[in-house]
């Protein structure tokens, strides 16, 4: 489980993602249709050399995760991370064109 604050202001949504034991070049950030998407992979090489030294129970977790947030009306040219001792951390700014279209009646 990716646990994540999200917090937002009238300029930006602000995430801060729990990673902890990822390399930053095993995340991936992708953002499209409003739809914001973390990826990850954790290395199973540790788990390997545990088998060998005949561990009676392992708690940790290896393998590919995936998380999605819905994020509506962001500049995507502008979103900034930031990964500092397990916490991605994401800037998406809010887009300036105005997301309220009034439709007149006829």
């Amino acid at each position: 489980i990716m646990r994540t604050d999200i917090s937002e202001n009238d300029k930006e949504y602000g995430l801060k993602i729990e990673l902890p034991g990822l390399d930053k070049k095993d995340i991936k950030i992708d953002y499209s249709n409003d739809n914001l998407t973390i990826s990850g992979v954790l290395s199973s090489k540790a788990e390997e050399k545990d088998k060998k030294n005949n561990v009676v129970r392992s708690e940790r977790r290896y393998g590919n995760y995936s998380r999605s947030y819905y994020v509506p009306g962001v500049d995507e040219n502008k979103i900034s991370a930031k990964y500092e001792n397990g916490i991605l951390n994401l800037t998406l700014p809010k887009s300036d064109e105005s997301q309220t279209h009034h439709i007149e009646i006829q």
